[in-house]
């Protein structure tokens, strides 16, 4: 009885509140598209070969060969492992006016299609080109033209393209 007389006069207390962990929401995930890589040495020798052809050669191959190599000593070139999606275009390359340079190493995750090192390397230096002249982006002309100042260069020293 007394345990019962000391339970009984126990004050009573307010129920507690039960703490309740509410999960984040879900933040989305970057598309493995939009992840950069290393740049591997196999890239990075490519391009100095070619920063070293277009010196050579001047003019305007000298040209977009300096911007394309204070990009690349700047650390202003990325590689990212896939083509993404520029609007209603899949883009293998993008450059900035500031020298900054996205490449696209393979063409999608599922390789249904293979970018060569030689693929890279025409990405790169068509927008060096885009770079060096103040060649807009976007329009059919425009892109001719920095095609056009690549395909020179590479045909002047050797380097086949299929561009």
């Amino acid at each position: 009885m007394l345990v019962a007389l000391v339970t009984a006069c126990a004050p009573m207390r307010a129920p507690q509140a039960v703490a309740r962990t509410i999960p984040a929401p879900a933040l989305p995930q970057p598309c493995s598209g939009c992840t950069t890589l290393p740049m591997p040495s196999d890239v990075i020798g490519a391009i100095e070969g070619r920063i070293a052809s277009l010196k050579q050669r001047g003019g305007d191959c000298e040209t977009y060969g300096e911007v394309l190599e204070n990009s690349l000593t700047s650390g202003r070139i990325t590689l990212r492992p896939y083509m993404w999606r520029e609007g209603s275009n899949l883009a293998s390359a993008q450059g900035r006016p500031s020298g900054e340079m996205t490449l696209a190493r393979e063409i999608d995750s599922l390789n249904v299609g293979v970018r060569t090192l030689g693929d890279v390397l025409w990405s790169v230096e068509h927008e060096a080109a885009h770079i060096a002249f103040r060649i807009p982006s976007g329009d059919d002309l425009s892109e001719r033209s920095a095609d056009e100042h690549v395909r020179a260069c590479q045909a002047s020293s050797g380097t086949r393209s299929n561009r």
